[in-house]
Parts: C-alpha cells; structure tokens; sequence
C-alpha cells in the first residue's frame, strides 16, 4: 500500500481505538457471568466505560467496541464515522484493527 492510500488516524484516535479495545475485552471478560461484572467493578473500585467528550472520538469507540464484542460492523455506526468525517478506508482499517 502506498503512503497515500494509508488511512490515516490522530493520536487522540488511537487513544480512543485503544480505550474501545480494553472496554470491548473487559465486556467479553465477564459476558457470559451476569453479574460479574458488577462484582469485579465493586472489587477493584472500577465504573463502567464513560463516553468520550468529542463526538468524534466516541464514534471510534462505540464502532471499535462493536466490532469486537459482536464480530461484524453494524452499517448504523459505520454511518455515524461516515458522518464524522471518516472515509471509507479509514473504518475498514478500524474494523480490521477491532477484530
């Protein structure tokens, strides 16, 4: 792939991709013990994934926690990127790096 075609993602983008990975692990963690969850959050004094304030960044992340809990994209979110200003390779690489 030449460096031109390379979708290219900001710092704070690869923070949120980074931060949408430990909340879709931590959901797939405790998913299958109803209940655990809570247990765990109560034990280590952890809360529940807060959303992030740029509009644009919690797209990242509700799409990147998306994909890897449900192993498809959902065409709504892949919307919601599309009307943040992500293009198309941009949300294929999220898709691949959600996986």
């Amino acid at each position: 792939m030449h460096a031109a075609a390379q979708p290219e993602l900001s710092p704070p983008e690869w923070r949120a991709i980074a931060v949408a990975l430990r909340d879709a692990d931590s959901h797939r963690r405790t998913a299958h013990f109803p209940g655990l969850g809570r247990f765990c959050a109560w034990l280590s004094g952890s809360r529940p994934a807060n959303r992030l304030a740029n509009p644009r960044l919690e797209a990242i992340r509700l799409f990147v926690c998306d994909v890897r809990r449900y192993r498809r994209i959902d065409q709504r979110l892949r919307e919601l990127l599309e009307s943040r200003g992500f293009n198309g390779r941009q949300i294929e690489a999220l898709a691949l790096l959600s996986q």
